[in-house]
């Protein structure tokens, strides 16, 4: 196994200044947070979409798929079946969401960033799609000229990757925000038939697997240089680093006990100089092997997360977002500070990827903003 630490950055003082999100519990952070904090699932069987495998299909009758999908966008999926459309698709109404809370000022594109977390490799998803992706995105929103434009495609992890480049570009001046985001969905047949066949869905012949889910999301960063006119709960400053690791050939056993080091080492830097415990916002979602990984990393770390560690995984109410994981968490993370804990000053959120990446980042709460 080889591992790569990719450079620690601290930053003293980002601004998250807005959101935009959307998956099955519905639009907006609000919404999504009044489901997932009264743990309400949005989880159902997924219709004329997928039916899973059975270990004995001539003696048993496949059985359809449940998983965390957009119910109120129904029509709208018919009308785009194309991942690519889709996925733009539900990109815009999370941009559009973001985008009124903010109607006050109006985002230049020209001093805007966009840096977004699309899908791993996938059947038919290639970095060719990812390009095309963008012309829909923009065409959607109407708007065009952001610059840098950057997308990664490590999944879970990669929102929160992308976060390096956005935050050491607003502190360099190179821009006056930055869009962060990501988008997922795994609803559509050739991808499903794939995590089917490799007993990574949640089925009657694999009860430990995960549900999927769709989301897309966007956090709006600022540099305080750049004064916002505008007043929002969501001001935080956040402090980053992210560490990746790569895996050479090794045993899904192997795999997990190195990334669980990993994952100790990465949430013990998240962890420094912190004095209270923070709550602690991950992508969880119900496969043993990450399941164990959790578990060897609390035990690293005993009580520097807390006694009892507070612990949120919403994707036991929406699914897994995959690629769109990390704004889910974020968002969630901020809104979970605001209105319920409102005793603690920091959060970390934290994302795992297939690939063996895990990355995080430490959302402190900012006094007197």
């Amino acid at each position: 196994m080889s591992e790569q630490n990719l450079q620690a950055s601290k930053f003293g003082s980002i601004s998250i200044e807005s959101i935009g999100l959307i998956s099955s519990a519905g639009v907006g952070v609000r919404q999504n947070f009044c489901s997932v904090s009264a743990s309400i699932s949005q989880i159902s069987e997924v219709e004329r979409l997928y039916c899973c495998m059975t270990d004995e299909p001539e003696f048993e009758p496949a059985r359809r798929l449940a998983g965390g999908v957009c119910r109120f966008l129904d029509k709208e999926r018919k009308r785009y079946p194309d991942p690519i459309d889709w996925l733009a698709y539900l990109s815009a109404l999370a941009y559009f969401d973001l985008a009124r809370s903010r109607r006050r000022i109006g985002l230049s594109p020209d001093q805007t960033g966009l840096f977004l977390s699309l899908p791993e490799k996938r059947p038919g998803w290639t970095k060719k799609q990812s390009k095309a992706f963008f012309e829909r995105f923009f065409g959607f929103i109407g708007r065009y000229g952001f610059r840098p434009v950057e997308f990664c495609t490590s999944g879970h992890s990669g929102m929160i990757e992308l976060m390096e480049g956005a935050l050491s570009g607003l502190e360099k001046g190179d821009m006056q925000a930055a869009l962060v985001g990501g988008v997922d969905s795994y609803f559509f047949a050739p991808w499903l038939e794939e995590l089917d066949r490799n007993y990574r869905l949640k089925s009657d012949r694999n009860v430990d697997g995960f549900i999927p889910g769709e989301a897309a999301g966007f956090v709006l960063l600022r540099n305080p240089v750049h004064k916002s006119r505008t007043r929002t709960p969501t001001q935080y400053r956040s402090s980053f680093r992210v560490k990746k690791c790569q895996h050479a050939k090794c045993s899904p056993e192997e795999l997990q006990n190195n990334t669980g080091v990993t994952l100790s080492n990465l949430l013990l830097g998240l962890l420094e100089g912190e004095e209270k415990s923070p709550i602690v916002f991950c992508d969880l979602n119900g496969e043993p092997v990450r399941m164990r990984e959790w578990g060897f990393t609390l035990v690293r770390l005993g009580k520097k997360l807390g006694s009892p560690c507070i612990v949120e995984h919403p994707a036991v109410c929406l699914g897994d977002t995959a690629a769109a994981s990390g704004s889910v968490l974020v968002a969630l993370a901020i809104y979970y500070l605001d209105k319920i804990h409102t005793e603690r000053q920091s959060a970390v959120v934290w994302t795992a990827s297939d690939d063996g990446c895990r990355s995080g980042v430490l959302i402190q709460r900012v006094k007197n903003v």
